[in-house]
């Protein structure tokens, strides 16, 4: 019953999410970039709009790109689950380390 609560919680959580970065955090963010990237061009700082350019693309992508990424069923996590899985674990220690760690101290 608890699980079942909480579910129910996260999946209105998203909705709330959705709404904010669809409606307001993703508008907001193109319109400071622009306006940022207006001032630059006024003030031919080519180099400064370049970077800044950069800087705002790498931070775009968890804004709105953050739930397929980061979700269950994400991208990242997807593959970094599939990376685990193929982790081979079992063969920690070599064999001739394992030897020389069973071998006596006066050997």
């Amino acid at each position: 019953m608890y699980n079942e609560n909480v579910l129910i919680l996260a999946q209105g959580l998203n909705g709330v999410r959705d709404v904010l970065v669809n409606d307001w955090v993703g508008p907001g963010y193109v319109i400071a970039v622009g306006v940022v990237s207006l001032l630059f061009i006024k003030d031919r700082a080519w180099m400064k709009l370049f970077s800044f350019l950069g800087i705002a693309a790498v931070v775009a992508i968890p804004i709105f790109l953050g739930g397929e990424l980061f979700s269950e069923d994400g991208g990242i996590v997807s593959s970094g689950k599939r990376i685990a899985d193929q982790v081979n674990t079992v063969d920690v220690v070599s064999p001739i380390v394992a030897q020389t760690l069973d071998s006596p101290a006066g050997s």
